[in-house]
């Protein structure tokens, strides 16, 4: 049901975030910062990765210098049982800078390894940017502009708190691994002095854009630092901790929680056959509160959710961007031209659901992907849908949130479904259940699926509790 990105939250930070592995060296006023490529030297450093109160894997940061180049190199690995199935998740990035000013980028190579899914990306920045990625044993090439990207701005996110008085907040330009330009990050400054713990705290930002104004922020993350300078503590959005450690960590998933349903929440009593509900009344516990991105359809009033079966509701059509090739042509060779809109939702409803065969997998997952394996959980089945949807000029979009797991797990677990838009309204439907009509229990959170719903992340901390139950 829920994917790696929606299922278990620690793995869409995988291919989206790379290494979150932040520190500083201690200085003092008298020296030169040390976090300037002049004054560097070789180094690494390692992080525990830890999630619902359990290690899941570790991280690495380490720096090379010789007379060449500086080399960087992230790591992390993450080792759990997902569904009752072990997985494991690897990640490495390498970026090699001239060691000679300006220090500029040479080239980047990207290795990541998850279920089902072997991905390597090697990027050469000359006087063109070139990028090859083998996908599966798949390559392609693209050309770009080269980017303007130095040691000296990596490093800009570790120097900015060593000088003398920092600057509140810090704009920190980053190289983007999925479309191999430049992004930028905010990092905050909370407060001028360390708090009572002595340990300073600054607040980070994923911009995702080329646009230094673009006002898009993702779901800020807090860093702690010792008053020297190093890093303590980073705690994400969606709950993972890494923390710094003496050395890299051994991991034994068999000793672990299930991730997956250690993700969910857990409701007091049992609901029994869902598509025998017809409406469903749920509360949560006071003081929690849904945020500012919540769905249209959400619908909670002094922290009791109100859900019925099939649920629509009015809105506005979206503009139908690039689809997928293959999704198009699969999908224009399964309708006909007489069927009624909701004779075509239908059909493709019903095909996504055969052709896929269900299979927890990571995050990554692309249409040619989904097409060549034919495997999927329910990030893969919205996915396909939603392209072949668009293809027919159906407007669809994805929809992240909550649905009951069933009497024997008695909580609701991340997932993820599909909306089409037909006269005037935006109705749910669910290929990977096969539905038409949504069920009372799927509680939509927000739209799309690149994040992590609030309500979900705060999962250990609440419970449901039934009020009303319509049959």
């Amino acid at each position: 049901m829920l994917k790696a990105k929606n299922t278990i939250v620690l793995i869409m930070l995988l291919s989206l975030l790379g290494l979150a592995a932040f520190f500083f060296y201690s200085t003092d006023e008298s020296r030169d910062n040390p976090w300037k490529p002049e004054n560097f030297g070789a180094q690494k450093f390692w992080y525990q990765i830890n999630w619902q109160d359990q290690a899941v894997g570790w991280a690495s940061l380490s720096f090379e210098k010789n007379s060449n180049n500086f080399t960087v190199t992230e790591e992390d690995f993450i080792t759990g049982r997902v569904q009752s199935q072990r997985m494991e998740f690897s990640f490495k990035r390498e970026l090699v800078f001239s060691n000679k000013s300006p220090y500029q980028l040479n080239q980047i190579t990207i290795v990541s390894k998850e279920p089902y899914l072997s991905v390597e990306k090697r990027i050469i920045n000359a006087k063109q940017l070139t990028a090859t990625e083998t996908r599966n044993g798949k390559t392609t090439k693209a050309l770009r502009p080269n980017i303007d990207y130095t040691f000296e701005d990596y490093l800009s996110k570790y120097s900015w708190l060593q000088e003398k008085s920092p600057k509140p907040m810090q704009i920190v330009k980053e190289f983007n691994n999925d479309d191999y330009g430049l992004h930028y990050s905010r990092y905050q400054l909370m407060g001028t002095e360390p708090n009572s713990d002595k340990v300073y705290q600054v607040k980070h930002q994923l911009q995702n854009s080329a646009d230094i104004n673009d006002s898009y922020q993702s779901q800020a993350s807090l860093l702690e630092f010792s008053k020297d300078g190093y890093l303590l503590r980073e705690t994400k959005a969606n709950g993972m901790t890494y923390v710094r450690s003496e050395g890299k960590v051994t991991i034994n998933p068999e000793m672990q929680r299930d991730l997956y349903l250690s993700s969910g929440i857990s409701v007091d009593q049992a609901l029994g056959k869902t598509q025998q509900i017809k409406g469903l009344d749920l509360l949560i516990a006071p003081g929690f509160t849904i945020g500012n991105n919540a769905h249209p359809a959400l619908n909670i009033a002094k922290n009791q959710l109100s859900l019925k079966q099939g649920y629509q509701y009015r809105g506005n059509s979206l503009a139908i961007e690039a689809v997928h090739p293959r999704a198009e042509a699969l999908a224009k060779s399964l309708i006909k031209p007489t069927q009624t809109t909701h004779e075509k939702v239908e059909s493709l409803i019903s095909h996504v659901y055969n052709r896929l065969t269900y299979q927890t997998l990571p995050a990554s997952f692309e249409i040619d992907d989904i097409l060549d394996n034919a495997i999927g959980d329910c990030t893969e089945h919205a996915l396909l849908l939603t392209e072949m949807l668009n293809a027919i000029d159906i407007p669809a979009r994805q929809v992240s949130g909550l649905i009951y797991l069933g009497d024997d797990k008695q909580r609701f677990g991340g997932h993820v479904w599909v909306e089409f838009f037909n006269d005037g309204y935006w109705q749910a439907v669910d290929p990977t259940w096969n539905l038409f009509n949504v069920t009372a229990t799927h509680i939509p959170l927000m739209l799309g699926a690149n994040k992590t719903p609030e309500l979900l992340l705060k999962a250990t901390e609440i419970e449901f509790k039934v009020i009303n139950i319509q049959r």
